[in-house]
């Protein structure tokens, strides 16, 4: 049987509407408000704390280098302390070693979700070891991180 040459309303592609009136919008809007405030919250508390362990630790190398206190020695062992346990933090959550953009990236493309319990904390407590050790870390990466894995939650 031969078909006619008008179209019918299904051989139209459906054509979306961007509307806040489709259903679900309000909670929707909700959800992105309330993980918007806890990631952006998280991220200001990472920057806090940081911010209060370099002072800290400025605090304790003004002490090292003012009594003269075995500064050779305590100094570097202040460093590789602090350095250590955001190591030993990396090691128990293998994941949480790198920067903090690709495995968002890969969790937005769906190729790899991102496990937020276990690397979530670890990914704070170990950039902000590195961080106050004086290494050298960029604090985009994590707060990146750490604001998707707060989406992932």
């Amino acid at each position: 049987m031969l078909q006619s040459s008008s179209s019918t309303d299904q051989d139209q592609p459906q054509r979306f509407t961007p509307s806040i009136f489709h259903p679900g919008w309000g909670r929707r809007l909700l959800l992105s408000i309330i993980t918007g405030a806890l990631a952006g919250g998280l991220i200001a508390a990472f920057r806090l704390a940081v911010a209060a362990g370099e002072a800290g630790r400025v605090k304790v190398w003004d002490v090292i280098t003012i009594t003269g206190a075995g500064s050779v020695i305590l100094g570097p062992l202040l460093v590789a302390a602090l350095a250590a346990l955001g190591g030993i933090i990396t090691r128990w959550v293998p994941k949480t070693a790198g920067g903090g953009v690709y495995p968002v990236r890969a969790a937005l493309a769906g190729e790899s979700p991102i496990s937020w319990w276990p690397q979530l904390p670890a990914k704070f407590m170990a950039s902000f070891f590195t961080l106050v050790s004086g290494l050298s870390l960029g604090r985009e990466g994590p707060a990146v991180f750490l604001g998707g894995a707060t989406g992932q939650a």
